[in-house]
């Protein structure tokens, strides 16, 4: 499904899909490529997109564990989307909103956030 709730074809399920992937998706459709953007586990949805509708510059954290005296908010924190993924600026609100500093490509849902002050582990929580 596009991103306009258009249908573009059939898939096996939404669980052989990660936000990002851009082959086997089968589209056949002119104007690409198309990636995977976001993904609605029950109702099997997947949604198809540009690079560009990849970018975002905030999201929200769950579930947030502090390993550490929980910072100051808001909090200018570093912060890994990824594995061994390069730490990224960003500020955190209390209430989990998170706001990078540059636009980060494909922040995925269920993936960690974990918050750094230079290389000390702060904590970490759950992307929504």
């Amino acid at each position: 499904m596009d991103l306009n709730g258009k249908e573009l074809g059939k898939h096996d399920g939404v669980y052989y899909y990660t936000i990002g992937q851009r082959h086997g998706l089968n589209l056949g459709l002119g104007g690409g490529p198309y990636f995977v953007v976001a993904k609605d586990i029950k109702k099997n949805i997947i949604y198809a997109g540009t690079e560009k509708d990849l970018i975002s510059a905030k999201t929200k954290v769950k579930n947030i564990n502090w390993i550490v005296v929980e910072p100051k908010f808001p909090a200018e924190l570093l912060v890994r989307t990824r594995y061994r993924a390069p730490l990224k600026k960003a500020v955190l609100y209390k209430n989990g909103k998170l706001i990078f500093k540059q636009p980060e490509r494909a922040i995925t849902s269920g993936q960690s956030a974990v918050f750094y002050h230079g290389k000390e582990m702060l904590g970490g929580g759950i992307i929504e």
